[in-house]
């Protein structure tokens, strides 16, 4: 088996994204995908890192034998991780564009409140900001 297939069933067989394996060796996500991909051959001092990523030896790394069995499920599983960030980014621009309108409304009412008398009473409620993170978590 090549030391590129290797880098993938071995990131597979314990469950790691190829982002977590970016994060623990330093290595940019796109090279890894040319290292999984078979366009290019990690040189030794890239293997040394994704050795330590993987937890594994250097030499089982370049003369790694690991199968994955089921990596459909895998697979399915980051192809659903996608398409709820997705549906978190347009969630995002949907809070957003309202955020948007709330604010040329309370502006609009601000100056329809100063064509009124001072008895009358218009009050705005804002939206909260809401971060990318408390959305993703209630996906």
């Amino acid at each position: 088996m090549s030391v590129n297939q290797a880098i993938k069933n071995l990131r597979l067989s314990k469950n790691l994204t190829i982002e977590e394996i970016s994060e623990r060796s330093g290595i940019n996500i796109n090279t890894l995908y040319t290292y999984e991909q078979g366009r290019s051959k990690p040189k030794p001092d890239k293997i040394k890192l994704l050795a330590k990523a993987l937890e594994v030896n250097e030499s089982e790394l370049i003369n790694s034998n690991i199968e994955v069995k089921d990596s459909t499920q895998y697979e399915t599983l980051i192809s659903e991780n996608r398409s709820l960030r997705q549906q978190v980014n347009d969630l995002m621009t949907m809070v957003k564009d309202l955020t948007n309108s709330v604010n040329m409304l309370s502006q609009k009412l601000g100056k329809l409140k100063g064509n009124q008398n001072e008895n009358a009473e218009i009050k705005v409620i804002p939206l909260a900001s809401v971060s990318v993170a408390r959305a993703a978590s209630a996906a």
